[in-house]
């Protein structure tokens, strides 16, 4: 459960209106935001979060940008505690109609000058759009499964850019769940967010403490377990994949942890024709996830 507890300073709102009155609309919040400098709480929060440091919420993160805001337009169940806008930083009228309906949902919206707003963005001419949010949670329970579910596990992967572009590969391909053991990167990095594009908001994700609860989880679940592994392993193509599956993922360097090495858990393959004798751990999943998919969808059928 979330929980997000600014300090003493920011905590009251920096709008209140009446329910219906015209100071109601989101471009009122917006016009009457108060302007915050680089000083504020507000920002030394945004900072500690971009940069990962420790004793901040575990389930927030900082969504910077336009497009990360049009992201969170299409998740309604995403909590924005606070809002940052840019007056002189947005472009165009498509920017002016997202920082309004972000400032609807915003529980706090303030403003800030061009040179805050350089402190906070992480890339060179920023649109004018910070907030914090606060990351879904899911539990094993909550987790509704087909009959033909697919879920990957990434286990114990380090960088925050493969993990977020396996979770961009999960959206695509309409997986069901990511499963996260030996977590070595939380889902709330911000680069996570970013390279994901968004879709961390979507993906349904079950972070387990111990490998063999998540194993648990999936039997209990009747899923076939497949190892994406080089040795002893049958080509993945020559698979079939015709239940719920899982595939998992391994550490960029280390592999997968030896608690998934069962009899019951098939491993697979990916041919290597080259001289390079592995790929990214994002792009071997996009592989594997697509196959699975096109199997279980029954795409060569006819």
């Amino acid at each position: 459960m979330s929980c997000f507890a600014p300090s003493a300073s920011w905590i009251r709102p920096t709008y209140r209106a009446d329910p219906g009155s015209v100071a109601d609309r989101p471009e009122a919040r917006t016009a009457g935001a108060r302007q915050i400098g680089s000083s504020h709480p507000v920002i030394r929060q945004i900072l500690h979060l971009q940069r990962n440091q420790p004793g901040q919420d575990e389930n927030l993160t900082v969504a910077e940008g336009l497009w990360a805001h049009q992201a969170l337009l299409l998740t309604e169940a995403v909590r924005i505690p606070v809002f940052l806008w840019c007056p002189e930083a947005l472009r165009g009228p498509e920017a002016v109609a997202v920082a309004e309906r972000i400032s609807g949902r915003a529980e706090q919206v303030y403003q800030v000058s061009a040179r805050t707003l350089e402190r906070l963005a992480d890339r060179d001419k920023p649109d004018g759009l910070v907030s914090i949010i606060a990351m879904p949670q899911w539990r094993p329970e909550d987790v509704e499964l087909g009959d033909s579910a697919l879920v990957l596990v990434a286990d114990g992967i380090e960088q925050p850019g493969n993990l977020g572009t396996l979770v961009r590969t999960l959206d695509a391909c309409g997986a069901d769940c990511l499963i996260l053991t030996n977590a070595r990167t939380k889902p709330t990095n911000t680069k996570v967010f970013r390279a994901s594009h968004g879709a961390i908001l979507r993906i349904r994700t079950l972070t387990f403490g111990r490998t063999t609860e998540a194993i648990q989880w999936l039997d209990d679940q009747a899923f076939q377990v497949y190892l994406a592994d080089t040795e002893g392993s049958a080509r993945y193509s020559d698979v079939t994949y015709h239940r719920r599956t899982a595939l998992v993922m391994g550490n960029e360097r280390y592999g997968i942890r030896q608690n998934w090495y069962r009899d019951d858990a098939l491993r697979v393959h990916i041919p290597m024709l080259g001289l390079t004798d592995s790929l990214n751990v994002s792009i071997s999943a996009a592989v594997l996830l697509y196959e699975v998919r096109s199997q279980l969808n029954g795409w060569r059928l006819g």
